[in-house]
């Protein structure tokens, strides 16, 4: 709800500024809630035409964070669904229109439903209920042991898994989200990362970051025709942490931006400049395209794929390039560089400050060492950035 209302408040500030009078911020309203209902009557059609069989398990999959969750979430329920092949898996997420994309080419999932219908579904036709967020922990309350046992006996064995080895992590996954910081500092103490502690849980093997996910090579092919190569940057985060300010903490100042595009122009010439993501990301002076809130999310892939190199704050993007291998420069901030990193890409970092990643309910919004501005973010200066590319692209790019 907090949420919802901190969007409503985004918005009656856009539309406040262009008419005063409120009346299109009340057209906004009614179109809002008209192509909302028809959208829920949509899913609800959907979801009551998922089939039920007696020789199939019906696992119902409650899915929270943002698009980077999305597609960590993903690979955990690949290795899942390739040791229980008689499931079927159905899940239930915070922005729709996202999780059916990253689970487009999902064989096992059967379905991509909002959060609102997660509770009515789970007690009517779920034969068992996982619930996966920075944790990973089954409902022991709605859970079908005696099909389960004959159809997917691999299940009960995660379930028994997860229930032994919660029992050290409950004091962090019962006041979700708000521990997560000190959870990630004592999950790296222990040698566990955001990609490999679900599988502790689970008892299953680490996935690799590799994905098949769905890539439309238009916009990728038309900038493959005005560049002869070209990097991505975004600087942008994901839309579903909403916050009042506008900016927030991770972000990357706009100032360095523009500085760093200076830079890059100056020791490559011929390279293309793209920028990427969604609405939210400002617009960085001096680049070549900005493709940012004109794509959708398989346009976005094809772009990022064929990039030689994604530079961008820890977020939704930078886990859809490891999904399709692409290399980035991750810059880190409030988050946790030694949570989150992925070992193949160069991750950057200020020395000076510590993870501040949720030790106030207001990180995102206001640095929780009473700064006016994120010091991490702003000691982290281009010219470092560019040290960082030109280990990557060489001294020259073709």
């Amino acid at each position: 709800m907090r949420k919802k209302l901190g969007r409503l408040k985004q918005k009656w500030q856009e539309h406040i500024e262009t008419d005063p009078s409120g009346w299109s911020f009340f057209c906004y309203c009614v179109k809002y809630c008209i192509v909302k209902l028809y959208r829920q009557l949509g899913d609800l059609y959907l979801l009551g035409k998922i089939p039920t069989t007696p020789n199939q398990v019906t696992v119902a999959v409650r899915l929270t964070g943002g698009l980077g969750d999305t597609v960590i979430h993903r690979r955990f329920l690949e290795q899942i669904a390739a040791r229980c092949p008689d499931c079927n898996f159905i899940i239930f997420c915070a922005v729709v229109k996202q999780g059916r994309w990253v689970f487009e080419n999902a064989p096992y999932v059967k379905g991509v439903f909002p959060l609102i219908m997660f509770s009515d579904y789970r007690i009517r036709h779920a034969d068992i209920i996982l619930h996966l967020n920075t944790f990973a922990f089954f409902d022991e309350e709605h859970c079908h042991f005696g099909k389960i046992l004959k159809q997917a006996p691999a299940l009960l064995e995660m379930f028994s898994s997860c229930r032994e080895k919660r029992k050290m992590w409950d004091c962090f996954i019962e006041k979700h989200p708000s521990l997560d910081g000190a959870f990630a500092r004592q999950a790296v103490l222990q040698g566990f990362n955001r990609y490999n502690f679900i599988s502790h849980l689970l008892g299953i093997p680490t996935p690799g970051p590799v994905l098949d996910l769905r890539v439309n090579q238009k916009r990728a092919s038309e900038l493959s025709k005005r560049f002869r190569s070209y990097i991505t940057l975004n600087t942008g985060f994901d839309s579903y942490f909403i916050i009042a300010g506008k900016t927030a903490t991770k972000c990357y100042p706009q100032e360095h931006w523009e500085r760093l595009v200076v830079l890059l122009k100056e020791k490559y010439p011929g390279l293309g400049i793209v920028q990427v993501g969604n609405k939210i990301g400002k617009h960085i002076a001096g680049v070549d395209t900005d493709l940012a809130g004109k794509t959708h999310l398989d346009e976005c892939a094809g772009i990022l794929k064929n990039s030689r190199l994604h530079i961008d704050i820890e977020g939704g993007l930078v886990h859809i390039c490891a999904a399709l291998g692409t290399q980035c420069v991750t810059l880190f901030g409030p988050t946790s560089e030694e949570y989150f990193r992925y070992p193949h890409n160069i991750n950057l970092r200020d020395d000076q400050c510590i993870a501040c990643w949720w030790s106030t309910e207001s990180w995102m919004m206001r640095c929780p060492r009473k700064y006016p501005r994120a010091e991490c973010m702003y000691r982290l200066l281009p010219e470092k950035i560019m040290d960082a590319v030109s280990r990557v692209l060489g001294g020259a790019v073709p």
